[in-house]
């Protein structure tokens, strides 16, 4: 039977290998569950419970936690930081932990400000908080906007460092909706739409390789611009032929895949 943890520290690097010189594929936001399926010395491979992806993560960062406690905490309302950069402080000591927007806060009691997790109990001021509900669409382009700048990492989630997919998860995440991991999976779902001149912004816009592998994903952000994390979080025009690349100086010329997800509101 699987042993459960989660995530009390800012982040968590999720590892392709159990060693530290391995590949980061994903990472662990604060406050996220897991199980852990199986260790290896001092490493062990776990399944975050919110996408289901898996990696592996050095023990010394894990916090366990009882199977009721995991099951409790996966289903009660979920309340996600929505500030760029939030302390919280944990109560005892009050020392403070500088966590990232899109991070949970597990069991969050709203009129308290404050959650306890693994014995330890943490404040935070509630204007900085949102409950995991179906946002609109002026919410999702506003948190999109919050991440511009925001610098390309392999496998990261955060507004400290994102890829492409992690990205978009991220700002869908905020407003309601759960995408999984990585832009191939992603690209499976939502509602097809033919042409950039039929999409409408908070659309995913999906880019292959020459083998026909999904590669990059972006968001539509007016009918002619996407913002996407390519080198950093930043806004290229698109056409059907492809997009522009500051960095190449040239357009990236690969035919849009376009999906939409109904889940968020049309409204302004």
């Amino acid at each position: 039977m699987a042993s459960y943890g989660i995530a009390l520290l800012a982040l968590i690097p999720m590892r392709k290998n159990p060693n530290e010189s391995s590949e980061m594929v994903s990472e662990l936001m604060f406050g996220e569950v897991f199980s852990i399926l199986k260790e290896d010395g001092s490493w062990a491979f776990i399944e975050n419970k919110f996408d289901f992806y898996h990696g592996w993560i050095d023990r010394a960062m894990i916090t366990e936690i009882s199977e009721a406690e995991a099951d409790a905490l996966i289903n009660s309302p979920v309340y996600i930081v929505r500030n760029p950069l939030t302390d919280i402080k944990c109560k005892g000591d009050n020392s403070p932990f500088r966590i990232s927007m899109g991070s949970v806060l597990p069991g969050y009691i709203p009129n308290k400000n404050s959650f306890t997790v693994a014995e330890r109990t943490f404040k935070i001021n509630s204007n900085q908080v949102v409950r995991f509900e179906l946002g609109h669409l002026k919410s999702l382009l506003r948190t999109a906007s919050l991440y511009m700048h925001t610098p390309y990492l392999w496998g990261g989630r955060s507004i400290m460092g994102a890829d492409c997919s992690g990205f978009v998860q991220s700002v869908y995440r905020l407003n309601g909706v759960a995408l999984p991991r990585d832009a191939d999976q992603q690209c499976l779902l939502g509602e097809p739409i033919k042409g950039i001149e039929n999409s409408y912004p908070g659309d995913l816009v999906f880019f292959e390789n020459s083998l026909g592998n999904v590669v990059h994903v972006g968001m539509m952000f007016t009918k002619d611009m996407m913002i996407h994390c390519s080198g950093s979080v930043h806004l290229s025009k698109i056409t059907n032929e492809g997009y522009w690349s500051d960095l190449l100086n040239d357009y990236v010329k690969r035919k849009p895949i376009i999906r939409r997800f109904n889940e968020i509101e049309r409204k302004r």
